[in-house]
């Protein structure tokens, strides 16, 4: 980054160390450029549910885990499954991809980039633990047992 540069344009050094303070991702991200859909100068969260909501009521879009709010389950299982199927539940590889300035490597096998599939299925820890589950009968689910 061209600190020169900066200062001649801002002008002012705490707008400039502002600047300079925001992390910048590991990973490459293509840039975007996002407007509140109310109008091109005012960002309304209400009009973007409402444009999400839309988007997925055509039949081209149907969002396919409707099912999900139909589950005889609690309400904190519902959500965190469609946490796990938008992929925002706080994975270290989700976060790094955020920007957080963290270490994304999976805590339990120091292996892999921590993930959805990983931390649920591709671990070595997970693996063991889906085993046990099975070994003990805790869960019957047929055809969970391949890979394990």
């Amino acid at each position: 980054m061209d600190l020169n540069k900066l200062r001649t344009f801002l002008k002012n050094d705490q707008i400039t160390q502002k600047v300079l303070d925001i992390p910048l991702p590991i990973f490459a991200r293509e840039d975007t450029y996002c407007r509140g859909l109310a109008g091109l100068e005012k960002f309304i969260t209400r009009s973007v549910a409402w444009a999400s909501h839309e988007s997925f009521s055509h039949k081209d879009h149907a969002w396919p885990f409707k099912w999900i709010w139909q589950l005889d389950v609690t309400p904190k299982i519902k959500i965190f499954l469609w946490q796990m199927l938008h992929n925002a539940l706080p994975m270290r590889g989700v976060l790094v991809q955020r920007g957080m300035l963290i270490d994304p490597t999976c805590p339990l096998c120091m292996n892999n980039i921590e993930s959805n599939d990983h931390l649920f299925w591709e671990c070595p820890s997970i693996k063991r633990v889906w085993r046990l589950a099975l070994q003990h009968k805790w869960l019957q689910l047929p055809g969970i047992h391949d890979g394990l």
